[in-house]
């Protein structure tokens, strides 16, 4: 009988721990919506000065563009980022807003 007990007890904390770390995962988890383009067309955005920032993880770009609140974040494929590529990511004109850049881990 002592058993059975133990059993169900720690049955029902794996259940109740798996159920926590599911709503944590759902609740938690970004969703927010993400266009794909190219790189190419994160290059002309950033001439165009329509970039407000720019997350890079990898390979992988995510912008927003300027002026869009709501609007899904873009997300591009690209080459690994060196300090000279980075600094290109500049508006064509002078005067135009460069974006920010972040590096995440």
């Amino acid at each position: 009988m002592k058993g059975s007990r133990a059993l169900l007890l720690c049955g029902t904390c794996v259940v109740s721990v798996a159920a926590t770390l599911w709503m944590l995962l759902v609740f938690l988890a970004p969703n927010e919506p993400v266009a794909r383009v190219s790189f190419g067309e994160l290059e002309a955005d950033v001439r165009a000065a329509r970039v407000q920032e720019i997350r890079i993880h990898g390979r992988v770009y995510t912008y927003s563009v300027r002026g869009a609140p709501g609007a899904p974040k873009h997300q591009a494929t690209g080459p690994e980022p060196t300090l000279a590529q980075v600094r290109a990511l500049r508006p064509a004109e002078p005067t135009g807003m460069a974006p920010k850049v972040f590096f995440e881990l």
